[in-house]
């Protein structure tokens, strides 16, 4: 700051108390004071609240490392993932993040796809938007979102998605997700990418996933590694992530575990609609799908007749 204090000023009391006494005092005859003096006062209190605001505009990223802020569309705060595998018919997942969306250009956490079919519930959703000061702005719940069909060229694919893009423009803001699923059926596991996107930093990411001690489960960690406890007849696994930099795709070389911390999961034994199998080897595996087919083609000369007679010649 620049400040002028004379006798003559009206203001010099209050400025000599509180403002001014630190500050370089010229004399009347100075220039300086000729230049200034009509309008200097309200001048450096619109400047000083001018400055002191610029001190604070970047509201929580203040609290983000430098490091985790350079090259950053946007920022993970947490990401904590718990997958519960009750036995082989049934387990849930349940994930809840917070990170911060600095750009139009990140599209992937405000972004939320949640898939469901006859084998996948959404149990709960909800999505809440704040501005960088942490003020609540917006609360999506489940029935806002869209719902759209997902079976593409398939005529057999039931499946669907909840879906829902946050919109919000004024940059940046934080967007905090939580939801939880149910499964029914144990064949699919689901694949943990703690940095899903490039020009994105992590904080703070968990995947937590218990599982009888009965039904053991497996899984290849990429870039990351696990720690294993047993608790009360539960397996518990668990694997963590801090201070993950952002990254850039190279041309042509787009596998996230060329880049960041990837675990994938899996069954050993299974059960999808009432069929039993297992995972374990590809001979396994093959003898369910053949389980699967068995007495199938069971129709007889005459249905087949009928069949032709509808095809054209």
């Amino acid at each position: 700051f620049l400040g002028i204090y004379h006798a003559d000023n009206k203001y010099s009391q209050y400025q000599k108390k509180h403002i001014f006494h630190f500050l370089p005092i010229f004399s009347k005859t100075d220039s300086i004071w000729s230049f200034f003096h009509p309008c200097f006062y309200n001048t450096l209190v619109i400047l000083s609240f001018f400055l002191f605001n610029i001190g604070v505009a970047q509201g929580l990223l203040d609290d983000v490392p430098v490091h985790l802020k350079t090259n950053t569309n946007e920022i993970v705060l947490y990401d904590h993932t718990t997958f519960t595998i009750k036995d082989l018919t049934s387990s849930s997942l349940h994930r809840k993040y917070r990170a911060i969306i600095r750009n139009s250009r990140a599209t992937d956490l405000k972004s939320v796809f949640l898939y469901y079919d006859d084998f996948r519930a959404i149990k709960s959703a909800e999505i809440k938007i704040y501005d960088i000061y942490e003020h609540q702005k917006e609360h999506i719940k489940l029935k806002d979102f869209g719902d759209y069909s997902t079976k593409g060229s398939s005529i057999a694919d039931d499946s669907r998605t909840k879906y829902y893009e946050v919109t919000d423009d004024k940059y940046p803001y934080i967007v905090e997700v939580e939801y939880t699923i149910d499964y029914m059926g144990s064949m699919f596991y689901p694949t943990w990418y703690p940095q899903s996107d490039e020009y994105q930093s992590v904080l703070h990411a968990t995947l937590h996933i218990e599982s009888p001690e009965s039904n053991p489960f497996r899984h290849k960690s990429v870039n990351v590694n696990a720690q294993e406890s047993y608790e009360q007849g539960q397996l518990v696994f668990e694997w963590t992530v801090d201070s993950l930099t952002a990254f850039e795709f190279e041309p042509y070389s787009y596998t996230l575990e060329d880049y960041a911390p990837v675990v994938y999961t899996a069954p050993n034994r299974f059960e999808m609609d009432g069929h039993v199998g297992n995972l374990s080897t590809w001979s396994d595996f093959g003898e369910w799908i053949r389980a699967l087919n068995k007495d199938q083609n069971t129709l007889t000369f005459e249905q087949l007749g009928e069949i032709k007679k509808l095809m054209p010649e």
